[in-house]
């Protein structure tokens, strides 16, 4: 539902026909499986096993000699079954999926509306044509007072057509409006394309005339699925594994470049110098030095005074300065560019396994808590499973957040809900197994009873 409101405004007045609206439907239900998946199974468990404990069977089971654990054996097998199978869908059926679905929203976001006249407004959804009608009967079938206005040689209101009365209707083909004017007539000006020069225009009376306007425009063209192809939730984890690599070495290149412009600024060499041989000094052994490269002096006038000479240096190493900023800046920037699709990446391959992860680990929440609890039905169970969903949903988008803000790593952005659920699923399966009184208000009634009673005596 949330969807179908958010594009309803796309889909309204386009004459898409129900086929396309339920594929549309069906792919884009498939791609909320990750978000529903895991809800499912915690309210199913929670359910079995409240009904199980509320009908004392149970108390039943155990009296048999059978613990909590075994009786979770055959369930646990198959949420194992189930998120082997979470992972194959969320491999390989979801992206297609998503492929799929949003490339026919988006060819129908940009189909033309179905041509709508109203009187008085001049309709111009048709290329190359605007059209006027005055008024219409009550079945719509009759249009008054229409005025066609011919655009399709680019040359302005040149071809103008009137009619008293008139009707439209759609080609066979569906691909032409064949609209049938009577009583009415059409005034053609005649442009020199080359000088300009108006020349005297033909007018036409007529009794009935028939114009054919092409409604190729109005048709659902399917979109080039490549367009939409390279987007990270369209990719499996081989595709993934690959872009990755991809920026990893234009991040890589960069970081070179950058390296390579601040040695050649600041540590490049001239030519080779050419050497002489130093007078031996009594304190130092001889040395071949370097004679100064005369490329690299800077040529200008000898300074007045030390003070001018001191500004000079000065004034040059702050435009150094500044111009090193600059290059840091616009690097450190580039670097960040290339940082976010790697991070978002690396988020969407590791939603991958989380799926499967997320599923088991609610099913080890809600089973435990069902026995608790010991209510079944669509009540307490319900309310217990849409607390602790929001629970998990709010820690997942917390935690993506933060991953794409580059406050942790997408490692932890995306194990962060799982890995916070899974003490409570280790605590609520201890409980239950121990047959503890975790929701029982006496249990914690009793001792302040108890204290009471003491301070009395």
């Amino acid at each position: 539902m949330q969807f179908l409101w958010k594009w309803f405004e796309d889909f309204v007045g386009k004459g898409i026909d129900v086929f396309t609206l339920t594929e549309v439907v069906f792919y884009v239900s498939l791609t909320l499986v990750p978000m529903a998946l895991p809800l499912a199974i915690l309210l199913s468990s929670l359910m079995t096993f409240g009904n199980l404990g509320e009908h004392y069977e149970l108390v039943a089971l155990k009296s048999a000699g059978l613990s909590l654990g075994r009786i979770m054996r055959p369930l646990t097998v198959f949420i194992l079954g189930v998120c082997c199978l979470a992972f194959v869908f969320s491999n390989n059926i979801l992206p297609f999926a998503s492929l799929k679905g949003w490339t026919i929203v988006h060819s129908i976001a940009e189909t033309k509306p179905a041509m709508n006249l109203k009187p008085g407004a001049f309709y111009s959804g048709i290329l190359g044509y605007v059209i006027r009608i005055e008024g219409k009967s009550d079945d719509g079938n009759i249009l008054k007072g229409i005025t066609i206005y011919d655009h399709t040689q680019g040359m302005g209101n040149t071809r103008v057509t009137t009619a008293e009365s008139g009707s439209m209707q759609i080609s066979d083909d569906k691909k032409h409006l064949i609209v049938t004017l009577k009583n009415g007539h059409s005034a053609d000006e005649m442009v020199n394309q080359n000088t300009e020069i108006s020349h005297p225009y033909t007018r036409t009376h007529f009794m009935e005339q028939r114009v054919r306007i092409d409604l190729r425009g109005f048709e659902l063209k399917r979109m080039d699925e490549d367009i939409l192809s390279s987007n990270y939730d369209m990719l499996n984890i081989g595709q993934i594994e690959d872009e990755l690599d991809s920026l990893k070495r234009d991040r890589a290149e960069a970081g070179a470049f950058f390296m390579n412009r601040v040695n050649n600024k600041f540590f490049r060499q001239g030519p080779p110098h050419k050497t002489v041989q130093r007078p031996v000094s009594p304190f130092k052994p001889s040395a071949v030095l370097p004679l100064p490269n005369p490329e690299m002096e800077i040529k200008m006038a000898p300074p007045a005074n030390d003070r001018q000479k001191q500004l000079l240096v000065l004034e040059r190493a702050i435009q150094s300065a500044r111009a090193s900023k600059t290059d840091v800046e616009s690097y450190m920037q580039e670097k960040e560019n290339l940082i976010q699709p790697e991070v978002s990446l690396k988020l969407v391959w590791h939603k991958k396994f989380t799926l499967s992860f997320a599923c088991l680990v609610l099913f080890f929440i809600g089973a435990p808590l069902g026995a608790i609890i010991r209510k079944g039905g669509l009540g307490m169970p319900a309310v217990v499973s849409i607390l602790l969903f929001i629970l998990y949903y709010i820690l997942s988008i917390t935690g993506e957040k933060f991953a794409k803000e580059l406050i942790i790593s997408p490692f932890f952005g995306a194990w962060a809900a799982p890995f916070i659920l899974l003490p409570l699923g280790v605590f609520l399966s201890w409980k239950a197994t121990t047959d503890s009184t975790l929701f029982d208000a006496n249990a914690y009634l009793e001792p302040v009873a108890k204290l009471f009673k003491r301070r009395r005596r």
